[in-house]
């Protein structure tokens, strides 16, 4: 095997000598080799002329009627060509040649053809192997990958390579005819935001220590579904009682914790749900919940897209504010009732709920006492705890009572969470008539007014006053209904309210420094976590009521330019405000107005409301204005539910 040589011819005079001299270059790439030919003929001394001089190589004419005298050693003609190689690099070619110069015939000196041909065999060309995979996909750490290699000779062995993003490896060394190998998990530490990459397989053709070729194909690899990321959860109650979680008292903080991805994944958003919570952050604290069993779940989700989830569940026992009843009386002290007792007693049933029936809510009661012409009243007994959480009995109050002064005994009855206040009211001994200075009694001694009475006032007609009528608390109006029974008409009740409407029906309706509402029990500000669920975030504050109401407010702060003509007016860019705290069920209505601008300024709505997002706004006045600091309010009202 040589790339050049010497071909030695024929011809019709032995004097002269044919050869033909070849070399060729060869292209490993191609597996091709590139042949230069050129044929000479030597007259070593002697010579023939001729104007016909033609010359073939491998069947070309390379050389036509050319004009020389030939005595020494003369070039005749040359051709290149290529040939391929065999796909084990090996070619074998002949190289054929001959002349002729349109002479009748040879003479003793001179020569009229001549001929060569031969078989030359060219340098292999060394050919790498090849290879096919079992498979287009893997998942890591799971399914085996199998390279099956066609060697093109048999001396070959092989490398085997493995590409992957940044990571690189060298899987196996001296590989003959086939390699089998399963990815290895911790590869997904090179893709992270992705649950599926392109890597590369490459085999280098080895023949002993020389590198010959290398071949590669690509592959998917695929992260394994159990390559989530890690969340756990933190749910933790605030406002309990004895640890015990109580309906429309306790709260509760959730937390997202130890949240982390996984083989280099990075988490990138985080849920949380339940009782009432529709929170995008960390970290959110429900309203007060009503009683129930609720869960809790946070949701993480990392650069790949892949979940992970943590719940928690919890249960809110019932809980109802205290209720007392008491009636007070003089008495001796032996507790029987006696109209002109100095001492008072108190008769009083109550009612305490028993959180989850664990004995933890506290259960106690007080007694104070203030006569009429006192505003303040005297502790008579101390908190004292009750044997049970519901009950009737008797007290004497320890102390000593002018029979010639009426007294209102306040009854304190106190729980975990506050006190139920009951009052009653002990009169002077009785008297038929009493008249005194200052005034006259009926029923009793007079200490007050001008006609002072124990008892019912009956009257056939109206009762007039040109002053203020003051009812007492825990007080009742009185009215017939159609078949003349007397009913509850309103009550000043004991939470500074006014219960309109019979007993079993009340509607309370209560004033104080800010509006409440009371459902019976417990009193609760309006738009409180009483009565509907309060979550605040860069979208508002959103409000959820029970029955499927949701408000949102919100206050969009800027500096707007009102210089964009349109038509007759001028108005701002469009202003996009946040999306809402919490998303509605279907788009709510919508209003808006623009404060703060210091002139008049106008604001519209551009583009209309969805669930998630109030819309866009644009404000407008009559002339051009810059630099205009200004907020919008925005109010949407739709259901959640």
């Amino acid at each position: 095997m040589v790339l050049s040589g010497t071909i030695t011819g024929s011809t019709d005079n032995s004097r002269y000598v044919l050869t033909c001299e070849w070399s060729a270059t060869q292209n490993t790439t191609a597996n091709t080799s590139t042949i230069t030919a050129i044929v000479y003929l030597n007259g070593n001394g002697y010579s023939t002329s001729s104007n016909y001089w033609c010359c073939s190589i491998n069947g070309l004419q390379v050389t036509t009627n050319k004009s020389v005298t030939i005595g020494g050693r003369t070039e005749l003609g040359r051709r290149t060509w290529t040939v391929n190689h065999n796909s084990n690099g090996t070619c074998s070619t002949t190289i054929s040649f001959s002349y002729s110069n349109g002479l009748s015939s040879a003479g003793t000196y001179t020569t009229k053809s001549g001929s060569g041909s031969s078989n030359i065999t060219l340098n292999t060309i060394a050919r790498g192997s090849t290879f096919t995979l079992n498979r287009s996909s893997a998942t890591l750490g799971t399914d085996s990958i199998t390279l099956n290699i066609t060697r093109t000779n048999s001396n070959y062995t092989h490398k085997v390579q493995l590409y992957f993003g940044s990571y690189s490896a060298l899987l196996a060394s001296n590989v003959t005819t086939s390699y089998t190998f399963t990815p290895n998990i911790n590869l997904s530490s090179y893709l992270t935001t992705s649950t599926s990459g392109t890597a590369t397989i490459k085999i280098q053709t080895m023949n002993g220590s020389t590198w010959i070729a290398e071949s590669s194909k690509t592959i998917t690899f695929n992260i394994p579904s159990t390559v989530v990321p890690s969340v756990g959860i933190s749910v933790v109650a605030n406002n309990t009682s004895n640890g015990i979680n109580v309906a429309n008292k306790t709260t509760f903080t959730v937390k997202a914790t130890n949240a982390s991805g996984t083989y280099g994944s990075t988490i990138k958003s985080y849920s949380i749900t339940g009782g009432g919570l529709s929170s995008s952050a960390s970290s959110a604290t429900t309203g007060k919940l009503n009683a129930g069993n609720y869960t809790f779940t946070v949701k993480v989700t990392d650069s790949r897209g892949r979940v992970a989830t943590s719940s928690s569940k919890v249960t809110v026992h019932s809980y109802s504010s205290p209720t007392v009843s008491v009636k007070c009386y003089r008495c001796n002290q032996d507790g029987i009732a006696s109209d002109d007792g100095v001492y008072i007693g108190a008769s009083f049933s109550w009612q305490i709920t028993n959180l989850a029936n664990n004995n933890s809510n506290n259960k106690k009661y007080s007694i104070s006492y203030k006569d009429n012409s006192s505003s303040n009243y005297t502790v008579s007994i101390a908190d004292t705890n009750l044997d049970t959480y519901s009950g009737s009995t008797f007290v004497l109050l320890p102390d000593i009572f002018n029979t010639t002064s009426s007294y209102t005994i306040q009854f304190n009855l106190k729980d975990s969470y506050g006190v139920t206040t009951a009052y009653s009211t002990v009169s002077t001994v009785t008297a038929l008539f009493n008249i005194e200075r200052d005034g006259v009694g009926v029923g009793k001694i007079h200490e007050r007014g001008a006609l002072d009475i124990e008892g019912e006032v009956y009257s056939t007609d109206s009762i007039i006053t040109e002053n203020s009528v003051r009812i007492g608390k825990n007080k009742t109006y009185y009215g017939l209904d159609s078949n003349g029974n007397l009913i509850q008409m309103m009550k000043i009740a004991s939470h500074n309210g006014i219960d309109v409407g019979y007993s079993g029906t009340n509607t309370a309706i209560c004033s104080a420094n800010s509006p409440t509402w009371w459902n019976g029990s417990a009193s609760y500000d309006l738009f409180n976590s009483g009565n509907c669920t309060i979550i605040s975030g860069s979208g508002g504050v959103s409000y959820r009521f029970a029955n499927g109401l949701q408000i949102n407010t919100m206050q969009v702060y800027g500096t707007w330019n009102i210089t964009t003509t349109w038509g007759s007016v001028y108005s701002s860019p469009h202003i996009t405000p946040s999306n809402y705290t919490q998303s509605f069920l279907t788009p709510p209505q919508v209003t808006v107005s623009a404060h703060g601008a210091g002139t008049a300024v106008m604001v519209c709505q551009a583009g209309s409301p969805t669930t998630t997002t109030p819309g866009t706004f644009y404000l407008w006045k009559p002339t051009q204005q810059t630099g205009v600091r200004d907020y919008i309010e925005i109010i949407s009202i739709g259901r959640w539910k």
